[in-house]
């Protein structure tokens, strides 16, 4: 009965298909992209751009939302809280929510604000 398809068909392919959640999402102030409770890194896209991010099981896919050209792609968390930025990308130009926070840091006393500052030094918006 297949006899005429037979010629026609190939192997399977090794792996099965890559299923994957697809979500928008807005590269924030300290150039990531907030996924399940955890950040990861979405430079060279713009901070305050829209991307694509793919959320396969085990890795994140961020993409030019235009283009959907790959920009990162990262080892998925498990664990929710975590943060994935390079040392050489942290930004460390103070943002207005910075600048609040800092103050902020202030009115509870001033060794609270110099920790906070010490912070920022070290690990720039990220901290």
């Amino acid at each position: 009965m297949f006899l005429e398809e037979k010629p026609h068909l190939r192997a399977l392919p090794l792996t099965a298909f890559r299923y994957f959640e697809q979500v928008v999402r807005t590269v924030s102030d300290d150039t990531t992209v907030r996924i399940d409770h955890s950040w990861y890194a979405a430079r060279p896209a713009a901070i305050g751009s829209l991307v694509l991010v793919r959320v396969f099981d085990s890795t994140i896919e961020v993409r030019d939302r235009q283009t959907q050209a790959l920009l990162r792609i990262h080892p998925r968390f498990k664990q929710p809280g975590q943060l994935l930025l390079p040392e050489g990308e942290r930004p460390f130009n103070p943002s207005r929510q910075t600048a609040f926070l800092l103050s902020a840091a202030g009115d509870i006393g001033p060794q609270t604000k110099a920790l906070c500052q010490r912070m920022f030094d070290s690990e720039g918006r990220v901290g």
